[in-house]
């Protein structure tokens, strides 16, 4: 599995949280994820999928989370520790949509991307 993988390199870099995007559709990635420490925070589809993986120990911290179960294009999550918020996303966008006609379909979905509620940011 491509998390499992991700994970070691997690670990190289002693990183706590890494945004992830075509992850895909997996039946139940945090039972994989469990044994290496690692919670997947994600939004999802059979196509797509964009997520957030973070150390299990910092999920303590987590205030918001933010999905977009539609199309996988969205994942986020709202940190707080000690008065300090700090806000991971994860956002696919396709490439070639400059070029795209005003008709596209990758354009519409595009538009329909969820914006981040404000009381998520404060």
């Amino acid at each position: 599995n491509k998390l499992v993988a991700i994970t070691g390199i997690m670990a190289d870099y002693q990183l706590d949280v890494l945004a992830v995007q075509e992850i895909g559709f997996i039946q139940d990635p945090n039972h994989l994820l469990q044994s290496v420490g690692v919670k997947l925070i994600h939004s999802r589809n059979e196509h797509a999928g964009t997520g957030i993986l973070i150390r299990s120990e910092l999920l303590k911290y987590v205030r918001a989370r933010i999905g977009d179960d539609d199309d996988g294009r969205l994942a986020a999550i709202m940190l707080e520790r000690d008065g300090v918020k700090t806000a991971v996303l994860s956002l696919y966008m396709p490439c070639g949509l400059d070029q795209a006609g005003a008709d596209s379909k990758e354009l519409e979905l595009a538009a329909r991307t969820p914006p981040i509620p404000r009381s998520a940011t404060e």
